[in-house]
This record gives C-alpha cells, sequence and structure tokens, in this order.
C-alpha cells in the first residue's frame, strides 16, 4: 500500500529523469488519470459479468505488462500508454477499479452473522488498507 502514497513523486522523478519536459509531463498524468477513469468505468461495471476474479486476474496482468513498460522504454507515447492501461493512478490514492471490486467481492464473501455489522467490516477492512499504505 505505501506504493499508492508513493507513486506521484516517482512517477514525477522517473518521468523527469527520462528527459521529458514540464509540460509533457502534465500532460502525461492528465492522460493518465483519464484513461484511468475509463478504464476503471469499464472493469467495475463489466465485472460480475465477466466475473469479479477474472477482472481482478486482468488488472492484476496490465500492471505487470505496465512495469516492464514503464522498466523496459524510454519512450513517451509508450510510458504514457502503458500509465494508462497498466491503472497507473498519479494521485497517490487507491482510486482504480480494484477496491470496488475487492469490496463487492468481500461482501459476499462475508458469512450470513456478520452481514449485519458490514458496516464494522468495511471499517476494519478500510483501516487495515490506510494503516498499511501509512506504514509503508
Amino acid at each position: 500500500m505505501f506504493s499508492f502514497g508513493a507513486i506521484t513523486v516517482v512517477l514525477l522523478l522517473y518521468l523527469s529523469e527520462l528527459g521529458f519536459s514540464d509540460k509533457m509531463i502534465g500532460v502525461a498524468l492528465t492522460a493518465i488519470l483519464a484513461g484511468d477513469l475509463g478504464i476503471t468505468l469499464g472493469l467495475t461495471t463489466h465485472a460480475d459479468q465477466f466475473g469479479r476474479r477474472k477482472t481482478l486476474a486482468v488488472g492484476a496482468f496490465l500492471k505487470v505488462v505496465a512495469g516492464l513498460a514503464f522498466a523496459l522504454s524510454k519512450q513517451y507515447y509508450i510510458t504514457v500508454i502503458a500509465g494508462i492501461l497498466g491503472v497507473i493512478t498519479p494521485t497517490g490514492n487507491d482510486i482504480g477499479p480494484f477496491i470496488a471490486i475487492e469490496q463487492a467481492a468481500l461482501s459476499d464473501i462475508m458469512p450470513g452473522v456478520l452481514r449485519g455489522d458490514i458496516a464494522k467490516v468495511f471499517g476494519w477492512y478500510q483501516f487495515c488498507g490506510a494503516t498499511a499504505q501509512a506504514a509503508g
């Protein structure tokens, strides 16, 4: 979870180190954020039809491919496309499709006894995630 907090700084430094201008970096971050919105909308609205587990697996695969593209390419357009397809959010928060799909899956797998306490379960889920993010 630490990666979500550090991604904005690391991404800015990485793109700058590649030699991209401030304007190019701004356009890249804007395109990545807009692309994330589209990918998130597409994945979350079709996760139940496609299957939540498969959707999360596709998302994980896209993140791996994006990571490889960032590591192996120094081309501006390839890094921007990798950032979009890999849902590399430049905001420093977990705003992608994965948290929504995880929360939907969590509510489905909860035993009937806990369903009355769903607010407590989600509270602990968010608390553990935020604590891990803060602790790195």
